[in-house]
């Protein structure tokens, strides 16, 4: 299917020096942008271990693919065998993340984007703060809705008003679970699944308890943060989710760096395995790789954040881009050719 993706605004693109050299483009007054413009990519060391543990040929989702530069460096790495097919719950990140797939050449390789939000069930529609100057959009609760509800009745305005005045900006989405996504790819095997959604994750794996035993060589690379997934989830779903990990025998590998460390070496202090247990504590948000098999330790721990070659890619002469250093603005209005799902 070919897709017409186009802004009505200049885009800012911007040409990281850092690992595949991908270019992406950004919000630049955003957080993410900025962090990108900043140290040339988001959270390098994360971006390695992926780079790493995804080999030619894996089949991939990438959860909260955002500005999906995670999503195109797991298509580099898979090759043109592999699969990776990117959850992106933001419309507009969403364009934003087929763009910089198209501006790293790889509208012929098998990365795919979806437009729907991650959840245990299918078919869900869920609002979302996209807030005003944040790539990360939160899932907008019961709670929350009731309280902006109340408030826009006692001051007889429009819910909507009251989401400007507290700045959200709001949108909706439709789930997609786990085990609905691999039923639609029956003859593949899942080898790597990438979750960072916000607090979603344990209604994640609640949607993927069918999937997940059929693959013993999964690895999961997941966020965790305890205070947002307790909004959306309740301590019961959360203990059934470390019950079912620890049932499945996965082992929890928890990253102890500094996610924005350039040159950052990975060490046995640094990948610290510990008890799956854990993540029943309160505390802040982490990175967790969860694998049955630690053999494949080794090869994590042998990647440094920067000690990869650099393989910058060169503007197609046959766009109306004008390369320079850093930034290029243009206007984007013409076909680019993505297999693209829009229905459940």
């Amino acid at each position: 299917m070919t897709t017409q993706i186009s802004f009505d605004h200049p885009i800012q693109v911007y040409k990281s020096q850092y690992t595949h050299g991908l270019k992406l483009a950004l919000v630049p007054k955003e957080g993410a942008g900025v962090e990108i413009i900043e140290n040339g990519t988001i959270e390098p060391i994360i971006e390695s271990i992926i780079s790493n543990i995804v080999q030619k040929g894996f089949f991939c989702l990438d959860l909260g693919t955002n500005y999906g530069h995670l999503a195109i460096s797991m298509a580099f790495s898979a090759g043109e065998f592999g699969e990776v097919h990117a959850y992106e719950a933001n419309p507009l990140i969403h364009e934003y993340a087929k763009l910089s797939a198209w501006l790293n050449g790889l509208e012929s390789h098998s990365l795919y984007f979806y437009n729907f939000a991650i959840s245990d069930v299918s078919g869900k529609e869920i609002l979302f703060d996209g807030g005003a100057s944040t790539y990360v959009g939160k899932v907008l609760t019961n709670d929350d809705i009731e309280y902006y509800t109340y408030g826009a009745i006692n001051l007889f305005t429009a819910i909507k008003s009251i989401f400007a005045y507290f700045g959200v900006i709001s949108y909706q989405s439709y789930t997609m679970s786990v085990d609905d996504i691999m039923s639609n790819h029956a003859n593949k095997t899942l080898n790597f699944l990438r979750a960072d959604i916000e607090g979603s994750e344990c209604r994640m794996l609640q949607g993927a308890v069918k999937s997940i035993p059929q693959f013993p060589d999964i690895i999961i690379f997941m966020e965790w943060e305890p205070t947002s997934i307790k909004k959306l989830s309740t301590e019961q779903d959360i203990s059934f989710c470390v019950q079912f990990l620890k049932n499945e025998d996965f082992k929890l590998l928890q990253l102890d760096v500094n996610y924005a460390d350039l040159d950052l070496k990975l060490t046995n202090e640094t990948l610290k395995l510990i008890d799956i247990e854990h993540l029943l504590n309160k505390g802040d948000k982490g990175e967790y790789i969860l694998l049955r098999d630690l053999n494949v330790v080794d090869s994590i721990l042998s990647i440094c954040s920067n000690c990869r070659d650099h393989d910058v890619l060169s503007f197609d002469n046959n766009t109306n881009i004008q390369d320079s250093f850093g930034f290029s603005s243009f206007n984007l209005s013409q076909e680019i050719t993505f297999t693209e799902t829009g229905d459940l």
